[in-house]
């Protein structure tokens, strides 16, 4: 008998980073917040893009009305997992030094969860320009 690679299967209850990242997009996007993916790249010696441990996606929304100067609005970096997934350390170190300038970061590893905080975070203002 000749042994075999098993094929890998993926449970129906596991939910995946990719899952979870589109449900985080199109309810983003739905709101009017624009994706932007991050990914680390070097090519030895002559070109870098992105930082250690960067988060996944900046979403950005731009508050364009009376109230605000023209280019202002709202930025939310989003590291997106697994439910399983967990932070490698220069994650954790990028994470601690953009909260610390400021920013917002958040870990995305359950979609409802994710949902509740948004809700909280930016309220009935954070629903606008649906559909």
């Amino acid at each position: 008998m000749v042994a075999t690679k098993k094929p890998k299967v993926v449970s129906q209850n596991k939910i995946l980073e990719k899952e979870v990242t589109a449900s985080v997009k199109k309810y983003l996007m739905l709101r009017g917040w624009r994706p932007i993916r991050f990914q680390r790249t070097v090519m030895s010696g002559s070109f870098q893009a992105g930082e250690p441990g960067q988060a996944d996606f900046l979403f950005v929304r731009y508050d364009s009305d009376a109230l605000h100067a023209p280019g202002a609005g709202r930025l939310l970096w989003c590291e997106m997992k697994s439910p399983a997934g967990h932070l490698g350390p220069k994650q954790e170190e990028w994470i601690a030094r953009e909260r610390g300038r400021g920013a917002l970061v958040w870990v995305v590893d359950d979609y409802a969860e994710f949902v509740k905080l948004y809700e909280r975070t930016f309220g009935v203002a954070g629903q606008m320009r649906l559909g």
